[in-house]
């Protein structure tokens, strides 16, 4: 009798688990809908879109070019990282990707290289 209760009790136990797995998942968002891959899809093909148009920008003006700037941009919010000459080039990198369409904001991450 003891043992047919403990073995209920496990399947009891194994069941409640399994539901709370699956509920866990679709809460934390493991289960999309075919609209918000799409979704998700079309927003990271945007900021890539972006983020090219932000470095072509920058490896064509005169001040910038040559210099290794990474560009990274998720919902039009953009970061622009690496390292530059001196402020002008700072402000400039920053003037620029500012002025590309789609942009909503720049973290400016630029460091200026020392002298030394």
């Amino acid at each position: 009798m003891l043992s047919q209760k403990k073995s209920h009790l496990l399947t009891v136990a194994a069941a409640l688990m399994l539901v709370a797995g699956i509920l866990g998942c679709n809460n934390a968002g493991a289960i999309v809908s075919s609209e918000d891959a799409l979704f998700t899809d079309t927003v990271e093909l945007n900021d890539l879109q972006l983020a090219r148009e932000i470095r072509l920008a920058l490896a064509e003006d005169a001040t910038l070019a040559g210099l290794n700037i990474a560009v990274l941009a998720q919902y039009g919010d953009v970061v622009l990282t690496g390292f530059v000459n001196n402020q002008y080039q700072r402000d400039r990198a920053l003037h620029i990707a500012l002025a590309i369409e789609g942009v909503e904001s720049v973290s400016n991450k630029l460091t200026i290289k020392s002298p030394y």
